[in-house]
């Protein structure tokens, strides 16, 4: 607060001395206003942040409360003190070297840490040491191919293929198909490669009545350490007698946990 002091000269009249106090008061009192005032924009300025006794409350379109891990910090707290036993009831921790949340109970009486949350990077959720729920994102995915002929060639054929990239999980996988096969005595040749044709699985079916249509499936589940998944369908003839013919064959993937 500034003040203009006045200066009283020796032969002033007792009426001048008294108009010279006067015009200093007024300009206290203007100066004291204007600081209140001052005050009062500075609260207003904050938004909404209001102390009062066991109470800050962050007020705003988009609040939000920080608290700021330097480069050299290790952790980052908030604590919940019971003062009656001096000890700390709770404590909710994010450590930068493991880049996991955890949350604490604790025995006010003694101290010792009663039950806790984990939270890590693996999206996996802890309560003593046990995970306790997974977020993982959904995911379906299928092909289907139809109308498939065979009937040249030797060797097999490619059927249908699915190639995604997955995260890491475990997947439940489905391949199925329906077809006919005219030769007698002869069976329909089938594999799969989960591996983009690196490695096959094999089998083979032999159809009892050339008139019929036959469905099969195999489900099974997969362990996947996630990236690349290259499914691949193919199908032949034994001996590369006959026609085949695929009605319908599908891969499926879905993801379990």
């Amino acid at each position: 607060m500034a003040l203009t002091w006045t200066d009283y000269n020796n032969g002033d009249s007792l009426l001048d001395i008294r108009n010279k106090i006067n015009t200093f008061n007024s300009s206290s009192a203007v100066e004291v206003t204007k600081n209140t005032v001052d005050i009062d924009n500075i609260q207003t300025g904050l938004g909404g942040i209001i102390p009062t006794p066991g109470h800050i409350r962050v007020k705003g379109a988009n609040p939000t409360v920080e608290l700021i891990a330097e480069a050299t910090s290790t952790a980052a707290q908030m604590q919940v003190l019971d003062v009656a036993s001096g000890r700390l009831a709770a404590t909710m921790e994010w450590f930068k070297a493991t880049q996991e949340f955890v949350f604490t109970l604790f025995d006010t009486a003694t101290g010792v840490a009663k039950a806790g949350f984990e939270l890590k990077q693996d999206g996996k959720g802890y309560i003593g040491g046990e995970v306790v729920h997974t977020y993982h994102t959904t995911v379906y995915e299928h092909v289907t191919a139809t109308n498939k002929v065979i009937d040249s060639g030797s060797g097999y054929t490619p059927v249908a293929a699915l190639v995604k990239v997955l995260d890491a999980g475990v997947y439940e996988i489905k391949i199925s198909k329906t077809f006919q096969y005219n030769k007698t005595g002869k069976s329909a040749l089938f594999r799969w490669s989960l591996d983009g044709g690196s490695t096959w699985e094999d089998f083979s079916i032999e159809v009892k009545d050339i008139t019929n249509k036959t469905s099969e499936s195999y489900v099974f589940p997969l362990t996947h350490a996630g990236g690349t998944l290259d499914i691949k369908l193919e199908a032949g003839r034994e001996s590369n007698a006959g026609i085949l013919n695929i009605d319908y064959a599908n891969i499926i993937v879905e993801r379990k946990k």
